[in-house]
């Protein structure tokens, strides 16, 4: 039986040489064998796809901003702060009353986004036949794929 004052023996571990250059180069190899390099050339995007995508993440879009832009008024106008913005207005401009409405400015919001929208759809679509000519001029964009096969390593 063990004294209580003595630590508990650890026993010694078995020797273990470090690894060989034969073997890490071994190891190396069977890693680097599970990736393989594919060279591809970006040559051409087709614009009704850019149209379509384009459409899709300028409607998403607008229709994200505009409804934070209806929660930020409501929350706004409920807090009051909507009310102190006009009587500071009011106050500093030496205006009678002076009021904000709010249908006004999301009259205007509303046809703002859809023109920015609709302007960004063009652009997207504009940029993509260009980058088409100059690809056809200049052989395209050159991309190193690296695809992992997911094989359990060689043993």
């Amino acid at each position: 039986m063990p004294d209580a004052s003595t630590p508990p023996q650890i026993p010694p571990r078995p020797h273990v040489p470090p690894p060989t250059a034969p073997a890490r180069s071994s190891w190396l190899s069977r890693r680097r064998a599970r990736v393989r390099r594919t060279h591809r050339i970006l040559r051409h995007i087709d614009p009704w796809s850019v149209f379509k995508v384009s459409v899709l993440l300028y409607a998403c879009s607008y229709v994200a901003v505009l409804g934070a832009g209806v929660l930020l008024w409501n929350a706004a106008q409920r807090s009051g702060l909507v009310d102190n913005v006009e009587s500071f207005i009011s106050e500093v401009g030496s205006y009678e009353s002076w009021s904000i409405d709010g249908m006004v400015i999301f009259r205007r919001a509303r046809i703002i986004g859809l023109v920015v929208a609709t302007v960004g759809v063009a652009v997207n679509v504009v940029l993509t036949i260009m980058f088409n000519l100059i690809s056809d001029l200049t052989g395209g964009i050159r991309l190193t794929v690296l695809a992992d096969d997911h094989r359990p390593p060689a043993r």
